[in-house]
């Protein structure tokens, strides 16, 4: 029998949200058919009909009242409205569907036409969390606010109740008292554990467009903590003896309060890379090691960054005094050199990074453009004109203009621009409340886009859209054509060297005067010797730089790498003294990096392999090595595809050989199995390839395998050195049994003979070359035998009691070496594997070979705490990184630190720790942190079994 909705408005056919509103309707006691014909029409008028519909639906299923449907009937402006919101913003909708007692509140108080404080702010989050005691209730109730009160600032800018620099006014105001709020309840948190009167002296500075206030619907809030002096005190029952730690504990817990997700959500996003040294400085510092950062090191992005910088939350007097202090290195009275090239030169290195056309924000003529031509004017005159000196976009605009540094039309040009691509902005950010400043790609997307931007035509919102973009990049360019240096004698002082961060003058002397004879300009000089700077390094990249230079081959290449590709070449030379030799001595590839560079940077193998197995390896090697140092891939991926290298080297030679003994490759019942890392994806520089040759089938089979194995071994030498040093000890009975292995003989030993440490090694085994079925058949074998085979009830003993033999024969006890030593990658490594083994057998991805999809297998599986994955993961990424660094800067070296001082600095510019002393303290808390997790794992699957 059909409903009352379905009969009264059988004549229209409908969607099934438009039946279910429409059934609604009628339990309402509304006439279905006149609600949904005057539905239909508001829906027309919305820019996007399907999506208001939805949410409308959505939103009536998630609160419906009966009063709230009689007001939609009786009031159309306010269904309007709703349906106005629902189209423009999936983000907004979901909030109110997630409350939906909001919209009365929207709509049935003042809410829509006020327009906030921070103080009015602060005043309602203090009464929000003061409802609760425990911290976390508390931070809960801070981001209900928060939501309600995004709710209020979006809907009140797409209903046209405030404009764009209003909305990111009270978007700021709104970031400041929530800071204030969670600073206030960590403050308590110390209070609370003794340490009344010692947190009162740490502020947190605003930069970006926090600092601005000029926040966005998505921003990152990026903040730095300062305090104002280092003091020593004592805090009943916590391991904390100075303001510094403190301080720093504070500002971990306020960036863990603002990022951290629960059941309500997040509050911000916590950028703090803007803070001396970034990712790798301490989280807060006091006045004094930030002046003496910035005037020793302090380079011109950073006083771009401090432009903005304001105090926004904790102890007013000390942020206001910090802002002091920065003032001369942000507006020095005198400029050595001009801002403006640096800044140009900047602004075009972002847009050579990508297409950035349709970028609002980065695109030429956008955002960026407009607050670079206010900063780089603000930097000029801000010296000797203290009234310029202001942090909004907006602000320094007309007072740039009061000062007659631009006219009245350059002023009103920039700032409509500058408003209108904040409000595209705007209207991107809301619909998913994602960080996005990309026009859409689809003409149906631009379309619906203009729409809610409220222009006639697609055509006339690209016409508005090009005029603004071409107004701002003119101005651009009249203000950055700074004329090129030329014709002049460079100089270069000692305080140049000093800044640059070099000690060997002499040798100094010599790469420069080879430098000048290239380019009689300057300007590659000064950008080599900010290169030296940044990379810091510099007398390390010097002896690799002469090496180039003063190599056999000839010295024009090494130039004109150094003149077009300047960066690269320091950061290498400065990195890695292994590959830059490698360099010196390899005229191919030093001509294939200048000629080509893009080509060789790209995934996939250079050269053929048949040419030259030594150069093979080493220019793959060297090309993914240089693919990490520039950022292009993570350590995991690094790995990955060294590993992919010696693989391919592997599937070759066994090919080769599989021909000369007349076996086929592919169906010859013969099959190679990769363990160890290269079996697990994760080779460095040097590791040895394990291997295990299986075959299936009679004597004359195994012959032909046996003098297979040797010729893979024959084969891998080049001018009788291995390429790769083949490793088939892993095999069963080890290096006394025949090198190729018979499968059933092989299924049959692990199952009566295998050791526990065996079974660990096979989570790594991995079939690389031959035939298929076989290595299907090997698969079902490790599987059966490593997880589906009943544990022992002492495995876990025995796993402790190999790992303290292999720490006792390899380590000596003294834990220097990073490997096997206390703490080292093998208590990961172990760690991990005992998870597989005990949970291998119930969850399949736990099988992975790798370390790294492990360990995400783990975490999905929520078989360790959040907290725990996450210092595994950096622990473990660390080590790798600074196992390549090491191989890439020492011969034959073991995994240790070395001793040289030269060599200790080389790792900590690779590893981005400030000194070799914080180097050295970062790798103590790494390695005790590992031996705990390995011990506390080991107990947590013996614990799992006894259950």
């Amino acid at each position: 029998m059909k409903s009352t909705a379905a009969r009264q408005t059988k004549r229209q056919p409908q969607s099934p949200a438009l039946a279910s509103i429409a059934q609604l309707a009628v339990d309402a006691g509304i006439p279905p058919e006149p609600f949904l014909r005057r539905l239909r029409a508001d829906l027309e008028r919305t820019p996007e009909p399907r999506r208001a519909l939805n949410n409308f639906h959505r939103f009536l299923q998630a609160g419906f009242t009966r009063s709230l449907l009689h007001d939609f009937s009786h009031h159309p402006t306010m269904q309007r409205l709703a349906l106005e919101l629902f189209a423009q913003s999936q983000y907004l909708s979901d909030i109110l569907v997630r409350d939906p007692e909001l919209f009365r509140w929207l709509t049935t108080t003042p809410a829509l036409t006020l327009t906030k404080t921070r103080q009015e702010y602060e005043h309602e989050a203090s009464a929000a969390v003061s409802l609760f005691q425990r911290s976390e209730r508390k931070l809960d109730a801070l981001k209900r606010f928060q939501r309600r009160e995004l709710l209020r600032i979006g809907a009140r800018e797409i209903l046209g109740e405030a404009d764009v620099d209003v909305t990111a006014s009270e978007l700021s105001a709104l970031a400041d008292a929530v800071l204030e709020a969670v600073f206030d309840i960590q403050l308590n948190e110390w209070s609370m554990k003794g340490g009344q009167g010692a947190t009162d002296g740490l502020a947190i500075i605003g930069l970006g467009k926090l600092g601005g206030s000029e926040l966005n619907f998505s921003s990152d809030i990026d903040v730095m903590f300062v305090y104002d002096s280092d003091d020593e005190i004592d805090i009943a029952g916590e391991r904390i003896r100075t303001k510094h730690e403190l301080y720093c504990s504070i500002a971990s817990a306020v960036v863990r309060s603002l990022s951290e997700h629960t059941d309500e959500g997040h509050l911000y996003r916590v950028d703090m890379r803007l803070r001396p040294d970034g990712s790798a400085g301490p989280l807060a510092m006091a006045r004094a090691a930030y002046r003496a950062y910035y005037e020793a090191r302090g380079e011109l992005w950073e006083r771009q960054m401090l432009q903005k910088a304001r105090a926004v939350a904790g102890a007013r007097e000390v942020g206001e005094a910090f802002l002091r202090d920065v003032r001369p290195f942000i507006y020095p009275r005198t400029h050595f050199a001009s801002p403006l090239e640096q800044i140009a030169d900047i602004k075009r290195k972002i847009e050579a990074k990508g297409d950035t056309e349709a970028n609002v924000k980065l695109g030429q003529g956008g955002i960026r453009d407009v607050e670079f031509i206010v900063q780089a004017l603000q930097l000029l005159y801000g010296g000797t004109k203290e009234h310029l000196r202001a942090s909004n976009t907006l602000d320094a605009l007309e007072r740039l203009a009061g000062e007659g540094i631009l006219n009245d039309g350059e002023r009103g040009r920039l700032r409509q621009a500058y408003l209108f691509f904040r409000t595209v902005e705007h209207r991107l950010q809301l619909l998913h409340g994602m960080q996005t400043h990309s026009l859409p790609n689809s003409t149906e997307e631009m379309e619906i886009l203009r729409k809610r931007l409220g222009f006639r035509s697609l055509n006339a919102f690209r016409n508005r859209l090009t005029r603004h973009r071409q107004h701002v990049r003119r101005m651009f360019d009249v203000i950055f054509s700074v004329p090129k240096r030329g014709g002049q004698t460079t100089i270069v002082t000692p305080a140049a060297l000093k800044k640059a961060g070099v000690q060997n003058r002499e040798l100094a002397r010599r790469v420069i005067s080879a430098l000048s004879d290239e380019d009689q300009s300057g300007s590659l000089l000064h950008t080599f010797l900010v290169s030296l700077k940044h990379h810091r390094n510099a007398d390390a990249a010097l002896v690799n730089i002469a090496q180039w230079l003063e190599s056999p081959l000839p010295r024009r290449p090494a130039l004109v790498g150094l003149r077009e590709m300047n960066d690269v070449f320091v950061l290498l030379a400065s990195r890695s003294t292994i590959l830059s030799a490698a360099l010196a001595r390899e005229p191919l590839l030093l001509e294939s990096l200048i000629g080509r560079p893009e080509e060789i940077l790209q995934r996939g193998f250079s050269w053929d392999l048949l040419n030259d197995l030594r150069r093979f390896r080493a220019f793959n090697e060297f090309t993914t090595v240089l693919r990490f140092l520039l950022g292009r891939s993570t350590i995991e991926q690094t790995l990955e595809h060294l590993s992919q290298v010696a693989r391919e080297f592997v599937v070759r030679q066994f090919e080769t050989a599989c021909a000369q003994q007349a076996v086929d490759s592919k169906r010859g019942n013969v099959a190679v199995v990769a363990l160890g890392k290269c079996g697990g994806d994760e080779m460095s520089l040097r590791s040895d390839l394990d291997l295990v040759l299986l075959y299936d089938g009679g004597v004359s089979v195994r012959d032909a395998c046996e003098r297979l194995a040797k010729n893979l071994l024959e084969s891998s030498l080049a001018d009788g050195v291995p390429v790769y040093e083949l490793d088939f000890r892993l095999r069963p009975e080890g290096k006394n049994a025949p090198l190729a292995v018979e499968v059933g003989y092989y299924r049959r030993y692990l199952h009566e003979r295998a050791s526990l440490w065996e079974r660990q090694s096979l989570t790594k085994a991995n079939v690389v070359a031959g035939d298929e079925r076989l290595a299907e058949r090997f698969v079902r074998i490790r599987d059966e035998f490593v997880y589906e085979t009943p544990l022992p009830e002492s495995w876990t003993k025995d796993v402790l009691l190999m790992r303290s033999k292999i720490e006792r024969e390899r380590a000596a006890g003294s834990g220097a070496d990073l490997k096997a030593g206390r703490g080292g990658l093998i208590d990961l490594e172990f760690l991990l594997q005992a998870f597989q083994l005990r949970f291998g057998g119930e969850h399949s991805s736990l099988r992975a070979e790798n370390a790294f999809r492990v360990l995400d297998a783990v975490e999905a599986l929520r078989l360790l705490p959040k907290s725990d994955v996450r210092v595994l993961r950096t622990n473990l990424i660390f080590l790798r990184t600074l196992e390549l660094a090491i191989h890439l800067n020492i011969e034959n070296a073991a995994f240790t630190l070395p001793t040289s001082s030269d060599q200790l600095r080389t790792l900590t510019s690779f590893m981005g720790t400030p000194s070799v002393t914080r180097l050295k303290q970062r790798l103590r808390v790494i390695l005790r942190h590992n031996r705990q997790l390995f011990r506390t794992t080991l107990q947590r699957c013996a614990t799992s079994c006894r259950g």
